[in-house]
């Protein structure tokens, strides 16, 4: 080791010759790659007054695995026949549909949805959806700025007071799946196949 010229430390000049090969390391270890949550696609209300068939048939045709989508009931009724089926079929990856006990816990769970799909069309069970009653998935979507799926008419309906993107679809065949779709492609769906 020598001074450096005045500076309080020394440098060195010369250094033992390397003896051992240099340890190799395992290469680093790798995270497993982050799995994106499932996309959650809540219906909101009493399912009576929802058209199960459109989701049911989109659904069949997308066959989403199940860490894909969740499918959410927020509302009293029977399961749908159309629904059913679907389950027993397993075209429906995971579906849930909640008994809510209180308005706090109802707020909590529409919280967690991704995507809210009013399921009420112009020739629906209740038509009044059209003709001055209010829906409540509409009111939800807006209030928490969740994305929709909706008819176009009902969408025409509530276009002012809509917060967050809404796919619309109309009475043709195949058109709620397409508007599904691209829903999930703005939401990150994961099987470009699929899509």
């Amino acid at each position: 080791m020598s001074p450096h010229e005045g500076r309080p430390f020394f440098f060195p000049t010369w250094l033992p010759p390397r003896r051992f090969p240099r340890e190799r390391l395992p290469p680093p270890i790798q995270p497993p790659p982050i799995q994106p949550p499932p996309i959650q696609l809540c219906v909101i209300g009493h399912t009576t007054r929802r058209n199960f068939g459109a989701l049911s048939a989109a659904l069949s045709a997308l066959r989403p695995a199940a860490d894909q989508l969740v499918l959410v009931l927020l509302g009293a009724g029977p399961i749908p026949a159309a629904l059913v089926e679907a389950v027993e079929a397993g075209l429906v990856p995971l579906f849930l549909q909640k008994t809510i006990q209180s308005f706090r816990e109802f707020y909590d769970e529409v919280a967690q949805c991704d995507v809210i799909l009013p399921l009420v069309e112009p020739d629906s069970p209740l038509p009044a959806y059209f003709a001055g009653k209010l829906t409540g998935s509409v009111v939800q979507a807006a209030a928490y700025e969740i994305e929709m799926v909706a008819h176009e008419a009902l969408e025409h309906i509530y276009h002012d007071f809509l917060t967050a993107p809404t796919e619309t679809y109309t009475d043709e065949e195949g058109s709620f799946e397409r508007a599904l779709r691209r829903m999930l492609r703005r939401k990150g769906f994961g099987a470009p196949a699929l899509l």
